[in-house]
């Protein structure tokens, strides 16, 4: 269980760099005062020199609960920042009103920094907040029987086969994808 530090909540509150190849599985994220609440990163964002990113993580089994808050399953928000190949599967949310998603809570704050979320997958009924301006590309919500076939492995790889993939799924033995 991870709780909040600050005005965003996750295993990383705000993400300005590069977060990679990170799996979260069967964890509690329970926030009661933060805005926004992931459980990868509370904030994906850009500064001056960098834009915050997300590649290659999923997030399966846990919860991530707010009071109120912005919330998404791998990201509370993406303000400018990218989440790129990710998926998250059989996850609890709770969140604020509109704002909240299986992949990210919200991706274009009041200030109006959109963020992307870029082939990503989840069982959950909505990917991210529905606001104007979002790039969302993937197919986005998906049944989860889809995860246990290797087809959401594949198209997380690009829709390749190639032996330097970043997703693996043994077919019989990985219920889900998993980063090789």
């Amino acid at each position: 269980t991870i709780k909040e530090l600050g005005e965003s909540a996750g295993l990383f509150g705000i993400v300005t760099g590069t977060v990679k190849n990170l799996g979260i599985v069967n964890a509690t994220f329970n926030s009661t005062v933060t805005y926004r609440s992931g459980a990868i990163a509370g904030t994906v964002t850009a500064t001056v020199e960098n834009v915050g990113r997300v590649e290659n993580c999923y997030v399966i089994d846990s919860k991530i609960l707010t009071n109120g808050s912005v919330c998404g399953a791998v990201a509370g928000a993406v303000y400018g920042g990218v989440v790129q190949n990710c998926y998250a599967v059989n996850n609890e949310l709770s969140g604020y009103a509109d704002r909240f998603g299986g992949i990210s809570g919200d991706s274009r704050n009041d200030a109006g920094w959109s963020g992307t979320v870029n082939n990503c997958y989840t069982d959950f009924v909505r990917v991210t907040s529905s606001q104007a301006g979002v790039t969302i590309g993937g197919e986005g919500s998906i049944q989860a029987e889809r995860f246990q076939s290797g087809e959401v492995a594949y198209r997380l790889n690009g829709s390749t086969t190639s032996l330097a993939s970043v997703w693996r799924q043994n077919i019989g033995e990985d219920t889900y994808p998993v980063v090789d």
